[in-house]
């Protein structure tokens, strides 16, 4: 049945890898580092601003009322004219500024009445004569009474403290930068041998007992690594002992059974000769079978880089013309492998092919970084409930076939189960399917590289 493909939609969640879960942590605790230090900054420079632009108006308005101490009525204009023109807010009044407060009667702290004092010292008055009021967190007025009973009224501001805003959420902008990048170099390198060991374990589940981790990056990853390959040696130590046994069974029944046939065929009875030969030939062919299947596990052959366009195209030739086997192959398709092992694994698909399809047509492609080689065949095919049941040792599709018509490993039922054994050996795969039209399809996926 077709389905409708929808596209997945982008879903935001926590990250599932290492690296990417190390950097969002960094980038939170540095995030909200800076943002205290901003605050803590920002607070401390308003605060030094502040005093420091206090202190400087107030000495530039204890100047201004020395000097209008010491002059006339028409003097005392124009240099409150030239300080307007400076950027100080001030005016001559015959009161002060409503709600001021008298210097001398303001609870000061001891930093601030240091500054009133020098003030009045400097501006040549006393705080009696100072009247004082803030209005807002920005502004604050004053009202200083001059020799002659007139009031200077003044309105001093301080400048809001944006820019140090700015300043330091660049700083914090770059150095959240500098830090993931920094953090994806170094979590790369740690993570690299990571993927590496779960590439192996993968390859491993699918069969593969030759791959092996390499032991590198951290003391946990190395140790992890050592670990595995521990185990890929005890594993493929005990595949390779139960091989051997297999084959070793296999070899002693073939031992006595050419004998017990010779004595068979001496019988006189012809209705007793006959099923003890037939018998006997099954077990013949089933001795057969399990020494081939255990000398499939139990060889050890070097893996070599295999170039599988040439191995297809000897099977093929192999056959001869009176067992036709079509071929359609890619150019230069390789894998790494074991080129006895894999020759037999896919040699036993040909030969299947051939046995029920009479013909076997054969094709290589790349994909998706594997090698697809699918070999198909216009036999009568199987049930769907045979399909994956047919790679079980001595487990045959057609339970009417004599050992004779099948052959030697497929009459014992160890043909498919050989061919899966030896492909996952090599972390790949091995499927069957019904070709339309009737027939079978094997298709064999090796991993390449």
């Amino acid at each position: 049945m077709t389905q409708s493909l929808k596209p997945k939609r982008f879903r935001f969640g926590w990250p599932r890898s290492m690296a990417a879960q190390l950097m969002l942590l960094l980038a939170v605790a540095l995030i909200l580092a800076n943002l205290a230090a901003l605050v803590v900054l920002g607070i401390e420079r308003s605060r030094a601003l502040r005093d420091v632009q206090r202190n400087a108006q107030l000495a530039r308005v204890a100047d201004l009322v020395a000097t209008l101490q010491k002059v006339d009525r028409q003097q005392r204009m124009a240099v409150l004219r030239e300080a307007r023109r400076k950027g100080l807010r001030l005016r001559l009044a015959p009161r002060p500024l409503r709600g001021g407060q008298l210097m001398s009667s303001l609870e000061l702290r001891d930093r601030d009445r240091e500054l009133a004092t020098r003030f009045v010292n400097a501006a040549g008055v006393t705080l009696d004569d100072v009247r004082a009021r803030i209005r807002g967190p920005r502004m604050f007025e004053l009202s200083i009474r001059l020799q002659d009973g007139e009031w200077l009224n003044v309105r001093l501001t301080r400048p809001p403290g944006a820019g140090a805003g700015i300043i330091i959420i660049a700083a914090l902008v770059i150095s959240l930068l500098v830090v993931l990048l920094a953090a994806f170099f170094f979590m790369r390198r740690i993570t690299r041998p990571l993927d590496a060991l779960t590439n192996a374990m993968k390859r491993a589940g699918a069969g593969d007992r030759d791959v092996r981790a390499p032991v590198e990056g951290t003391l946990e990853t190395r140790t992890a690594a050592t670990t595995f390959n521990a185990m890929q040696d005890s594993l493929a130590a005990f595949a390779a002992e139960r091989a051997r046994t297999a084959a070793a069974v296999g070899h002693a029944l073939r031992t006595p059974i050419p004998r017990l046939r010779l004595r068979a065929e001496l019988l006189d009875d012809e209705a007793m000769r006959e099923p003890m030969i037939s018998t006997l030939d099954d077990m013949r062919v089933m001795a057969d079978g399990l020494l081939s299947w255990g000398r499939s596990g139990g060889e050890r052959e070097d893996s070599v880089e295999v170039d599988l366009t040439s191995l297809l195209r000897e099977l093929g030739a192999a056959h001869g013309d009176g067992a036709p086997v079509s071929l359609d192959l890619a150019d230069s398709v390789s894998a790494r492998g074991r080129p006895v092992a894999l020759r037999r694994a896919i040699g036993n698909l040909v030969d299947n092919a051939l046995r029920h399809g009479g013909s076997a047509d054969v094709a290589l492609k790349e994909h998706d970084g594997s090698a697809i080689i699918t070999v198909r065949d216009r036999g009568p095919g199987l049930p769907d409930d045979m399909l994956e049941a047919v790679f079980e040792p001595f487990t045959r599709g057609d339970a009417a076939r004599t050992p004779q018509a099948a052959g030697d490993d497929g009459g014992s039922g160890l043909g498919l189960s050989i061919a899966r054994t030896i492909i996952r050996a090599h972390g790949g795969k091995l499927t069957l399917s019904n070709r339309e039209g009737g027939g079978l399809v094997a298709r064999v996926e090796l991993p390449i590289g």
